[in-house]
């Protein structure tokens, strides 16, 4: 049986701490969403967050995308938000506020037609936090034809998203943000050089 979401959790220490509520949550009500650290204690390898299960993408439709950080002021996404992305999946976003927003301005699209995302905009942790539990209880309570219909909605934004992250387009973005970041770090050594004699590699 396909299940509705789909979540990987493997460490809940320091800034993962969150986790253990999304785990809460799951132990606690009737919400169908596979995590294979709550199936039968299986042990999620630490390159789980990076490698790609491909036939994962039959167990789940939804991807919950438990970012490394969540109470946070900073923009912070890892290449766990890529995983959806490759495996042709929806995604729900357990991140620092705006990642959605940031996420955007590289070029990819996410869901707020189909479905509320205005927790991206939500600047306490805790409310935020609310909110995306709030939504995955919603689509989780849809009569199966109401699921269905929402799902093939997202059909067009998932197939753009791949298209788009093996693109020439996004590569290119990616390259001048590198070139653009190291030539400040030159210039910035250099700069360093000449106010701080002596002390260059340490600054």
């Amino acid at each position: 049986r396909k299940h509705r979401f789909g979540v990987y959790i493997r460490d809940t220490g320091g800034t993962r701490k969150y986790r253990s509520d999304i785990i809460d949550f799951i132990q606690n009500t009737k919400t169908d969403i596979f995590c294979p650290m709550l199936d039968g204690g299986v042990t999620t390898k630490s390159c789980a967050s990076a490698s790609i299960d491909w036939l994962d993408h039959t167990k789940f439709d939804i991807h919950l995308v438990a970012e490394t950080i969540f109470n946070t002021e900073k923009t912070h996404l890892t290449e766990k938000v890529f995983k959806p992305i490759v495996m042709y999946q929806p995604f729900i976003l357990f991140a620092g506020a705006n990642s959605l927003k940031y996420m955007h301005e590289y070029g990819f699209k996410s869901f707020g037609d189909i479905w509320d995302e205005s927790y991206d905009a939500e600047p306490n942790a805790d409310k935020r936090f609310n909110k995306i539990i709030s939504l995955i209880d919603k689509i989780s309570k849809l009569t199966p034809n109401e699921y269905n219909a929402l799902i093939n909605q997202t059909k067009s934004i998932v197939e753009y998203n791949r298209k788009h992250f093996y693109s020439d387009k996004f590569k290119n973005i990616l390259l001048s943000e590198f070139k653009d970041g190291l030539e400040t770090a030159i210039n910035t050594q250099e700069e360093n050089f000449y106010t701080h004699p002596g002390g260059t590699l340490f600054h």
